[in-house]
């Protein structure tokens, strides 16, 4: 499980490089207790093929694995789950906000995702603390062409000097943000 979350870190390079760390040191640390490794994504198993597919090459999905994953799928039902339990109703459709460094839309119909906003990987989707969110793909490659960026100087921008932190030329915390206004 810890080499497969590691093989997965180009998909999310700001958190399954550290959770394949703390599973390492959690198994040094605690030999004969058992572990479990809890998936953001499967929550968003249910998304209806319309909801996954990019408009790109067929062969992207079928022979690369290449559509959209959803992430922040553990807060989701936490969500969708306690509303239910508030409202005393399992039939629910709703739209939930995780709202915080990393951001996501997700709409749930009875209890199963049926689109979000975040995609193969966290970058799609809303502002976030330093991500970007969804962004014209050509200005990427408009980037890459004029001005020489490579793949490795195009992540650290998207992952690490976008979003909020961009925006406002200072940093990604929005209680600085609040405090600066």
């Amino acid at each position: 499980v810890r080499r497969a979350i590691a093989a997965l870190a180009a998909i999310a390079p700001l958190h399954n490089p550290v959770a394949a760390e703390v599973i390492a040191a959690a198994r040094a640390a605690l030999p004969a207790v058992p572990h479990a490794a809890a998936f953001d994504s499967a929550f968003h198993a249910t998304l209806p093929k319309e909801a996954y597919l990019y408009a790109l090459p067929y062969e992207w999905y079928s022979e690369w694995g290449y559509r959209r994953y959803g992430f922040h799928g553990l807060s989701v039902a936490w969500s969708v789950e306690r509303a239910a339990t508030l409202l005393a109703r399992d039939d629910l459709g709703v739209v939930v906000a995780h709202l915080g460094a990393g951001c996501s839309v997700s709409a749930v119909w009875q209890g199963r995702s049926v689109s979000t906003s975040m995609g193969m990987t966290p970058l799609e989707g809303l502002v976030m603390a330093t991500r970007a969110g969804s962004i014209d793909s050509g200005l990427l490659l408009a980037a890459q062409r004029d001005h020489g960026l490579d793949v490795s100087a195009l992540e650290d921008v998207l992952e690490h000097r976008s979003g909020l932190f961009a925006l406002s030329g200072r940093t990604a915390d929005m209680r600085e943000l609040v405090a600066l206004a």
